[in-house]
């Protein structure tokens, strides 16, 4: 049975917490993610299976230019640990762009 699981937060910074969090507890198979932006912060929503026994890792990124969140990502995904299965959300607002990529551990 899927479900859904949904993190809001006005700090790119509070969300990547939020998250790290859950996922540092639950074992779930995270089928797909989707994230809005808007003034008021970043929206992240994972549509999941409870208990299906796998782990991810998340991290989150944010720029004001999209040239430096590209460079801000591919350089913490080179330090982040390879996985299997990799989801990426991206939302932007008038301050910038929030990236998130979740691997399966």
């Amino acid at each position: 049975m899927s479900a859904v699981k949904v993190f809001f937060s006005s700090s790119h910074s509070t969300l990547n917490d939020e998250l790290q969090a859950w996922l540092g507890h639950v074992e779930t198979t995270i089928l797909n993610i989707s994230m809005d932006s808007n003034e008021y912060g970043h929206c992240l929503v994972l549509l999941h299976e409870p208990g299906a026994g796998r782990r991810y890792t998340a991290q989150v990124f944010f720029s004001s230019r999209h040239s430096s969140l590209e460079t801000t990502a591919n350089d913490g995904l080179l330090q982040g640990r390879p996985g299997g299965h990799q989801l990426v959300a991206v939302g932007s607002n008038q301050y910038g762009h929030c990236l998130c990529v979740i691997r399966e551990a």
